[in-house]
C-alpha cells in the first residue's frame, strides 16, 4: 500500500463531510468523495507526501464539485435533513447549550453563498488556515 492509499482511509470521514456540507445531498456527496480518491490516486505523482494529503485531497474535491456545478447548473439543491447531517466533529462535548450553538452555527453557514460556504466550512469546520483554504479554492 502507498502513502497516500494509507492516508485516505483516515481521511474519508473529513473528505465526507465536507462533500455533504457542498452539495447538501448524501448520493452526490458520496459519488463526490469516491471521484476525488479516484482523481487523487490517479494523480499521485502530483502530490509531495512530505505536505498534508488533507488540502491538496479538499482542492481536487472542490475543483470537481465546481466542475460540476458548471456542467449541471439545473442542479437542485435541497436542505439537510436532520438525520442526513454529518456528525459535527466537536460539538462542545456533551453540553446540550453547546452542541445547540454548534448546529446553529452549522446551519448559518450552510445558508450562506456557496463561495462563502466553502471558506467558512474550511477554516471554521475543517480546521484549514486562511492561507490553506485560499490554496485549495485557488484564490
Amino acid at each position: 500500500m502507498n502513502a497516500l492509499s494509507s492516508q485516505l482511509t483516515s481521511l474519508l470521514p473529513k473528505l465526507w463531510r465536507f462533500a455533504l456540507r457542498l452539495t447538501r445531498q448524501r448520493e452526490d456527496a458520496q459519488d463526490l468523495v469516491q471521484r476525488t480518491c479516484v482523481r487523487a490516486l490517479e494523480r499521485e505523482h502530483q502530490w509531495n507526501p512530505q505536505t498534508n494529503a488533507l488540502p491538496w485531497l479538499y482542492t481536487i474535491l472542490h475543483s470537481i464539485w465546481l466542475n460540476e456545478i458548471d456542467a449541471r447548473r439545473l442542479r437542485v439543491v435541497s436542505s439537510l435533513d436532520a438525520d442526513d447531517a454529518p456528525e459535527p466533529a466537536d460539538p462542545g462535548g456533551t453540553d446540550p447549550e453547546t452542541a445547540l450553538f454548534y448546529r446553529q452555527v452549522l446551519l448559518a453557514v450552510e445558508a450562506l453563498p456557496a463561495p462563502q460556504r466553502v471558506v467558512m466550512l474550511l477554516v471554521a469546520v475543517e480546521g484549514l488556515s486562511y492561507r490553506e483554504a485560499s490554496d485549495v479554492i485557488g484564490a
